[in-house]
């Protein structure tokens, strides 16, 4: 704490380092601005890149595999980012990796007792609902991630959602000219690279999932590492 009094002359003293000061305002700013910045924070923003491209009867989710520390630190370049919820049904985030580990970790076991109870797994469209609520439910103290999940329906087609940390989640419109599925890996790897040069905490390699009815492809792409 600031201590003041008036000595002698009639200046105010900081007890603690003896010094006159001339500006209390500005002396009690500084003390308060060193108070906040040794405040607990109970979120770290870890960094990355994360997307997604739904096709007419894929889905592509993508995240980069680098794990910072405030924009500063590596602390991993093997991290993954797109996690398995279903066969069906993947997840993509970024944000604090502690919440999206445990974010994961609820969504897999809700899905889990879903399929004890009806002998199925959720499809994309009940597990979107999932994450929406789940996201909800924590909007006062809420997971600091921004998550996509996709993945594909009863009918074969690709959805995806995305979501911002309170559970309010978007579909992509389509685009006027369905994408196929090598014109959607070329545009997600282009879109990497021009990420990865302007973007730091970004790097190293990017995991590619790519959905479809009847199988999951998985691809590791290597990027800059600096």
């Amino acid at each position: 704490m600031l201590n003041s009094a008036m000595d002698s002359h009639h200046q105010l003293v900081d007890h603690f380092t003896m010094e006159s000061v001339r500006n209390f305002q500005k002396a009690l700013q500084s003390k308060n601005e060193s108070a906040l910045s040794d405040r607990f924070n109970p979120y770290t923003e870890n960094g990355g890149t994360c997307a997604g491209i739904a096709g007419k009867d894929f889905v592509i989710l993508s995240g980069d595999t680098r794990l910072s520390a405030s924009s500063m630190v590596v602390m991993s370049r093997t991290a993954p980012k797109v996690y398995r919820l279903t066969p069906k049904v993947y997840i993509t985030g970024t944000g604090f990796q502690g919440d999206m580990i445990q974010l994961v970790k609820v969504l897999r076991t809700r899905i889990q007792q879903y399929l004890f109870t009806f002998n199925e797994y959720m499809d994309i469209h009940a597990a979107a609902q999932l994450l929406s609520r789940t996201l909800y439910f924590k909007r006062f103290f809420p997971y600091y991630v921004g998550a996509i999940i996709g993945g594909i329906d009863r009918d074969g087609r690709g959805v995806l959602y995305s979501y911002d940390p309170i559970g309010w989640k978007t579909q992509p419109q389509q685009t006027k000219q369905p994408l196929s599925k090598e014109r959607a890996q070329q545009l997600m790897h282009d879109a990497f690279i021009s990420t990865i040069e302007r973007e730091k905490s970004t790097g190293d390699a990017v995991q590619m999932v790519i959905l479809h009815a009847d199988k999951v492809e998985e691809h590791i792409l290597k990027m800059r590492t600096d």
